[in-house]
């Protein structure tokens, strides 16, 4: 179940639950750990620094300070998801060697 509304009428609703199906995959580290997690959806974090589906998108993120500064992502646990299903290997690999440049 997917959320389709978004007006004002929508507010204070319940969120839809939805199965973990895929699990999550740790890159570096083993164990458990434990910290604030600091991060989101791959792709809207590419279009925010990137500034290509909305070329003014990049711009107003660092005139209202949406995405950290380099300190802020220190001693974090960094979570990235990938909404987009059908999202190319390619193009997560790409989005990631601009996340960490």
């Amino acid at each position: 179940m997917k959320k389709s509304r978004f007006s004002k009428r929508a507010i204070n609703t319940p969120r839809p639950r939805h199965t973990e199906q895929y699990g999550y995959e740790g890159l570096r580290g083993a164990g458990i750990v434990s910290g604030s997690l600091l991060g989101g959806c791959l792709g809207s974090l590419y279009d925010l620094l990137k500034g290509i589906r909305y070329p003014e998108e990049k711009e107003i993120a660092k005139q209202y300070h949406i995405f950290p500064d380099i300190p802020e992502w220190q001693d974090k646990i960094l979570l990235l998801k990938q909404a987009r299903k059908h999202l190319r290997l390619l193009i997560s690999s790409k989005c990631l060697k601009h996340l960490a440049s």
